[in-house]
């Protein structure tokens, strides 16, 4: 999902990367669902780098650790 509002940006991860204030390997991470790390601030500068609404993606990544969590019980 992050992967595609980024290319619909036509932003690079690095581009991306860049706005946010982290490298790009993060933004790779994200891409793949593999940053277990993932802190509120850095969702608020991934919306605000790809111009999107407030708490769309805390909303998503909330959604999908719950589903998460309700899976492994």
């Amino acid at each position: 999902m992050l992967k595609e509002l980024r290319k619909k940006k036509k932003l690079t991860q690095i581009e991306l990367a860049k706005r946010v204030g982290c490298h790009r390997s993060q933004i790779s991470r994200l891409e793949n669902n593999e940053n277990k790390d993932l802190t509120i601030p850095a969702l608020i500068e991934l919306e605000i780098a790809l111009g999107l609404e407030e708490k769309y993606l805390v909303n998503y990544f909330a959604d999908e650790y719950i589903k998460k969590r309700k899976l492994h019980k």
